[in-house]
């Protein structure tokens, strides 16, 4: 009789000690999922507050680039391209953020693709980061010449 009980406590004790450890590797996947889609919002959120900038110096460098061609697009020609590559790439840079945060729907993805996605969407967010940024100095020193 007491070997029986010795038997069931073990057992008892065994099948606990598996629930707790499966539940401890589940918080610390969620928790690492978490700080990775902390990071991904993270990145956007370092370069968000510069869109309303970057439309500014889309519109200032456009408007340098109509007054070149109102004096003479043929003398400016060379200017005028360059103005207008600047504010092609700034409206693409503004475009592709809200492209990202469109489809960003981390919600919306099961448990065990969570991972997978969010390390796609942080590789994606720093394109975007790193495009926004380009286009703001390219333009602000466009705009300082």
């Amino acid at each position: 009789m007491l070997h029986k009980g010795i038997f069931f406590f073990i057992l008892f004790a065994s099948v606990i000690f598996t629930f707790s450890c499966g539940e401890n590797t589940s918080q610390t996947e969620s928790n690492d999922h978490t700080e990775l889609r902390e990071e991904v919002i993270a990145i956007h959120d370092e370069v968000m507050p510069q869109m309303g900038r970057l439309k500014s110096l889309e519109r200032r460098v456009a408007s340098q680039k109509d007054s070149l061609v109102a004096q003479d697009s043929t003398i400016y020609a060379e200017e005028i391209s360059q103005k207008a590559a600047i504010v092609d790439e700034l409206h693409q840079a503004y475009d592709e953020m809200f492209v990202w945060m469109r489809q960003f729907r981390p919600d919306e993805v099961e448990t065990e693709n969570e991972e997978a996605y969010l390390l796609e969407q942080r590789e994606k967010v720093k394109e975007v980061n790193r495009q926004i940024k380009s286009a703001l100095e390219r333009a602000t020193a466009e705009v300082d010449n």
